[in-house]
């Protein structure tokens, strides 16, 4: 028998799927994730830099310059955050 003789059913069904919304509870989960994966990664590259074979002194400074950075990038991303969330108030009333 050649494959030519044979019949080959394939039943092909597919399902709509409803768009996907974004509610507050997965919004904040997102955000959640977010800190989160924020968090550790400053909490491992602080114990890179604990660990790291530089001196003391050297490793305190290198530390105390990268979480001077870091709190500099929150604050902008909260400002930037803040700004955006203002916007929205703004849109949504003048409606």
């Amino acid at each position: 028998m050649s494959t030519d003789d044979r019949e080959i059913e394939i039943e092909d069904e597919v399902e709509e799927e409803a768009p996907v919304r974004l509610t507050a509870t997965s919004r904040h989960s997102a955000g959640s994730f977010g800190l989160g994966l924020l968090v550790g990664a400053l909490l491992g590259g602080m114990a890179a830099l604990l660990l790291a074979p530089g001196s003391g002194r050297e490793t305190r400074r290198h530390l105390r310059r990268r979480l001077r950075q870091a709190k500099e990038q929150v604050g902008d991303r909260l400002e930037e955050l803040d700004d955006r969330v203002r916007t929205e108030i703004r849109r949504r009333r003048h409606r």
